[in-house]
Parts: structure tokens; sequence; C-alpha cells
């Protein structure tokens, strides 16, 4: 006869008791024993989702007092724009600003801006006193004003006088000069920024080569502990556990409580999260780089 899932218990005398579960919604009561956590929760999953990093997150802010580590190794985290929001859920970027270096700045904009108006003004004219030359040099004009007033001899030259020339394309390469000074002042780096773990998840992302992290280990108060096939994401564990949302994947799951054989799994996962030497991590400031952009110049860019 077909069964959906799979069940058996083993409790002896001293009341240690290992469960064993294969099925979908393997994790209802993992989900249950995390959100009842009072002191302390460890998680080693390769995967993990955003919604259940907020969860954690949300326990955390209910109860100042719970202690949470997580370690996971997607490596597709780093490099799909989709997952990054994983870490931007645990990594915070803080902005410093150059006072000093921003006022220079914004002085020295202003200053060529104010030149590069000036000069367009010039240029301006000179190109108006062009066009009213060539009008005053064409003949008929010449004889039409002479019966109003005597035209003036200057303005009767060649409009094309090689020295009003000059002058125009001087004011266009000086025009020009102080807008790329301008662009280059604008370049000046004003900004610059640190990244932080966020103050709710002790979080470890493992960078390990040749070797794939592959366990899933979720330790609760130190009492209760879970191994299997569980990731901590959404299709393993369910995406809001309420409604028998406990997630669609068929799972194996271990549950394991009341012996002490518990604090030794507590030992090793700690040092699996503090051993940075045997199971490295990526840098904090190395993935906040990667996920967060970084305008220094943003004052006028």
């Amino acid at each position: 006869m077909y069964k959906k899932n799979c069940l058996f218990n083993i409790k002896n005398i001293k009341n240690e008791e290992i469960s064993v579960y294969i099925g979908s919604s393997a994790g209802k009561q993992l989900m249950q024993n995390i959100k009842d956590a009072k002191e302390e929760i460890l998680i080693i999953s390769p995967y993990v989702s955003e919604k259940k990093i907020s969860q954690l997150i949300e326990l955390k802010k209910k109860n100042r007092n719970l202690n949470i580590r997580l370690g996971f190794f997607d490596e597709e985290i780093v490099y799909n724009k989709e997952k990054q929001n994983i870490l931007r859920r645990l990594i915070y970027k803080k902005q410093i600003v150059d006072k000093k270096t921003k006022e220079y700045v914004i002085k020295k904009v202003k200053w060529y801006s104010v030149l590069s108006k000036f000069m367009l003004i010039i240029l301006f004219l000179l190109i108006f006193f062009i066009v009213l030359r060539f009008i005053f040099y064409n003949q008929y004009f010449i004889d039409l004003l002479d019966d109003i007033f005597a035209v003036p001899k200057w303005l009767r030259s060649n409009p094309l006088n090689i020295d009003y020339l000059g002058i125009l394309i001087t004011c266009f390469i000086i025009n020009k000069i102080i807008l790329n000074k301008m662009e280059k002042i604008k370049k000046t780096p004003i900004y610059s920024y640190e990244y932080f773990e966020n103050k709710y998840i002790n979080f470890k992302y493992f960078k390990i080569k040749n070797m794939f992290i592959h366990s899933k280990i979720y330790i609760i108060d130190r009492k209760i502990a879970y191994l299997g096939s569980m990731n901590f994401t959404n299709k393993a564990l369910g995406f809001n556990c309420v409604d028998n949302d406990y997630g669609t994947n068929f799972e194996i799951r271990v549950r394991i409580s009341g012996t002490d054989k518990i604090k030794d799994l507590v030992n090793f996962v700690n040092d699996m999260l503090d051993d940075d030497y045997n199971y490295k991590k990526y840098s904090i400031e190395g993935l906040g780089k990667q996920i967060y952009s970084e305008s220094k110049y943003s004052l006028y860019l």
C-alpha cells in the first residue's frame, strides 16, 4: 500500500528520543521548535532563502536574548542578483562622508560653473557681433541704412576677420578647458563605505575550495537537534509555516532530543562557525562591495 509519509520513534528509559520522518512537510516540527526557541538557534545549511532569514530576524527582534548563528554555502548567492537579497538581509552598508572634501568640491564646481557661464556669454556676444557684421557687410543693407544713419567703417569690414575668429575659437577652447576641469573635480571621491554584519544573526558564508558542505544541522536551545536533507529554504520547510505549509519537498529528517550527546553536536557546529582556517569564509567587506553599489561621486553624478 502506498504511504505518503513515514515516521518512527526510538525512545529509551532515559527519556532520550530519536524520531525519523520521511516525506513532505518534514519541517513542521522543526519550524515550531525554532519559533519556540528561548536561548539559542544553531543552523548549518548549504542553501538558505531570504524568507527564512527574515523569519530568524523577526524571532531575534522579539527575543533579544536569543543567540542565532547560521552557516551556509550556496556559491550562487555571490553572483546571482536575485539571491543577493539574502546577503542584503545579513550585511548592512554605512556611507561615510568626507566633509572637507565635499565642501571643497562644492566650491570648485560653483566657481567653474560661473566661469563657464561667463565664457558662454562672451561666445554668444561674439557670434551675435559676427552675424551683425555679416548683415552690415551686405551692400544692400549698407545702402538702406545709410539713408537712416551713417554706418561706421568698422562695421563695413569683412565679418570673417581673422582677429574675430581667433577670439571666438580661443573663447571656445577656454570654455572647454573649464568644463573639463569641472567634470574632473566632480569625480573627486567624497564618499567611502563600511560594511557590518547585522545585529540579529551571527552568520558565516563558507568559502571552501575542493569541498562542498552538504550537511543540514539544526540545534535549538541545546536540547533538540535535527539532521537530514532539509535545507533552510521555503521549499524544504515551507514559506510561512501556516495553513499546513511546511514544505513541498520530499525530505528526511532525524530529530534527537533528551540526550547529552547534543552538546557534542553544539561544539561541532560552533567549531565550524568559529574556525576560519579549516572552514574559510567570505569577508563582510568583500561581500558588501559585491552586493551593494558604491557611488563615490554621487554629489553630482
